[in-house]
């Protein structure tokens, strides 16, 4: 039975990248990066403020959202299911956006959830 126990450890253990889809991503991402560089539009933070955010490395987790929160001078709400950047989608409302048609789902509920981005390495 321990040796059973064993083998479904060792199947159901993360998988790793290799190194094809590490420089197959890496690929991916300096061809993703180029193509918005020579067909996107530069502009200040001051047109577009909306534009701002966190920047991060090679990981994104809860401490990396805490930590942006105090030095832009923020609160970090961890204990509000209904928390998030913004009270509805209608504070963007505009000429060019209408809040009705977006389908309230991911958009509108993801502060339940935790946040985690990792990047091969």
């Amino acid at each position: 039975m321990i040796r059973k126990d064993m083998n479904a450890r060792k199947r159901t253990s993360k998988a790793r990248p290799n190194s094809f889809e590490i420089r197959l991503a890496d690929a991916l991402e300096w061809g993703i990066q180029n193509w918005v560089a020579r067909s996107g539009t530069k502009l200040r933070i001051s047109q577009a403020p909306w534009l701002e955010g966190p920047v991060g490395s090679k990981y994104i987790g809860a401490e990396f959202y805490r930590g942006y929160a105090r030095e832009a001078g923020l609160d970090a709400v961890t204990d509000d299911e209904d928390a998030g950047l913004l009270p509805s989608l209608d504070a963007l409302a505009g000429e060019r956006f209408d809040p009705s048609l977006v389908i309230p789902r991911f958009e509108t509920s993801t502060s339940g959830r935790p946040a985690t981005i990792s990047a091969f390495g």
